[in-house]
């Protein structure tokens, strides 16, 4: 018996594939934009997670600028080394014969570098026109023996205070013997209004046990307070760098410096992230090496891709009210009078700031008058997007790097994004970064 066979017919398949044609491409339609903005969302909150984590380890040094400087040297006649390397030696304390004591913060407007940034093949410039930014302080390493730090009384000399390990933890919160460290004196006397550096004789600070020694157990004599003296004196021990050999870093001793130091910058990288703008660089931390006297590349750090400038502005208090009175560009060459804000009206010149921002002699009225600093950062979220327009999105163009509210109508400085040279410039997302520090360890 034979049954009857049926199948499709070529029209109804022809029917069929022009139906699944179209509902593949309605499906594309819907899709493909699904994508573009999940992958641009995904870059913006990636951006974001870079900027909460980086800057804030740019606040975190702010905070800490300043901590564990000497003050002062014995006489004025400390010599030390710092950097040679361009463009970061222009912003050195250490010039030669009487080294002047470290400066908490110091700065280089409207910088122009072509060539390896402090040696560095892999950041091939400086962006045109941003500020160059120097933090010293024991702690801006980052090590674990730069966080540490004890105090020596007279009573109890050669043994400084030991605290142990923390509750709850094996490790310990005391120098390791072969720390190197650097000893304060931070009682005013004849030879230094305060904070004084504790030298064993001599004039080179980078003599082991003549301007620093390791720590041990049994301090040497000249690093110890006088128990002749009523009352009592305490000096303080820093932790500027571990020893040799010491496992997970090369930041180690001995020592050419009596602090640490990292620069920021916005650097121009060899290979630029292939989401960035045209023009735009990416923030760095640079730190240097105490034993080397060089920026390792190892820790030069990126902290923000797609940054276009950094502006620093200083605010000043030259009157010793605790009302700032006066705000600053990064070399005090432009001023701007606080009255908006303080009512002050004090009318400090450029050149009168600028002593106290670049005059390193004059390190106390430096101390007591720079309070706070302001750090303005330009960069973009996320990637390119043809569907956004900054233009109309946006404040628009120039960008100010500044705030207008708290006095800086003169040294907000406006960023023209046609500048960088990308056509496709007002398809990002231009965001202004600002990060305020009231400064506690500079006076």
């Amino acid at each position: 018996m034979i049954r009857k066979q049926h199948g499709f017919t070529l029209v109804e398949l022809m029917i069929t594939l022009v139906v699944f044609t179209f509902a593949l491409s309605a499906a594309i339609r819907v899709f493909v934009p699904i994508v573009g903005k999940f992958k641009q969302q995904s870059k913006i909150a990636e951006t974001n997670v870079e900027g909460l984590v980086g800057l804030e380890l740019l606040k975190t040094d702010l905070e800490h600028a300043g901590y564990g400087l000497p003050w002062c040297f014995p006489n004025n006649s400390i010599t030390y080394a710092e950097t040679t390397a361009a463009p970061a030696s222009a912003l050195n304390d250490a010039t030669g014969a009487g080294d002047y004591p470290p400066r908490a913060l110091a700065a280089v407007d409207n910088i122009t570098f072509n060539g390896n940034v402090n040696g560095n093949a892999n950041i091939t410039s400086i962006a045109t026109g941003s500020d160059y930014l120097t933090i010293k302080s024991a702690l801006v390493s980052g090590t674990d023996a730069a966080q540490k730090w004890t105090y020596l009384v007279a009573q109890n000399a050669p043994t400084p205070r030991i605290w142990g390990p923390p509750a709850g933890t094996l490790g310990t919160s005391d120098p390791s013997a072969t720390d190197y460290v650097i000893v304060i004196n931070p009682v005013p006397s004849q030879a230094c209004p305060a904070n004084c550096l504790v030298m064993n004789g001599g004039t080179t600070f980078g003599t082991l046990n003549q301007g620093y020694t390791q720590y041990n157990a049994g301090f040497p004599g000249a690093f110890t307070p006088s128990a002749s003296l009523s009352p009592l004196q305490t000096y303080l021990i820093y932790d500027i760098a571990p020893g040799p050999g010491t496992a997970g870093t090369t930041l180690t001793g001995p020592l050419n410096m009596p602090f640490n130091r990292a620069d920021y910058f916005v650097g121009i990288p060899a290979t630029l992230p292939s989401r960035c703008a045209s023009g735009t660089g990416v923030l760095y931390k640079a730190i240097l090496g105490q034993n080397t006297m060089a920026f390792s590349p190892s820790y030069t750090t990126p902290l923000l891709d797609c940054v276009a400038d950094m502006r620093v502005i200083f605010g000043l208090d030259t009157n010793g009210d605790g009302i700032i009175d006066t705000y600053s560009n990064a070399d005090g060459r432009h001023v701007d009078d606080a009255t908006p804000i303080t009512g002050q009206g004090l009318q400090r010149t450029a050149s009168y700031v600028q002593s106290i921002l670049t005059s390193q002699s004059n390190l106390s009225q430096y101390r007591s008058s720079v309070v706070e600093v302001r750090i303005y950062i330009l960069a973009h979220e996320g990637q390119q997007d043809q569907g956004f327009d900054f233009r109309l999105s946006g404040p628009g163009n120039p960008v100010n790097m500044g705030s207008l509210w708290t006095g800086e109508t003169n040294i907000a400085r406006p960023f023209d994004l046609t500048t960088l040279g990308d056509l496709n410039w007002m398809h990002y997302r231009w965001k202004v970064y600002t990060i305020v520090v009231k400064l506690q360890n500079v006076q």
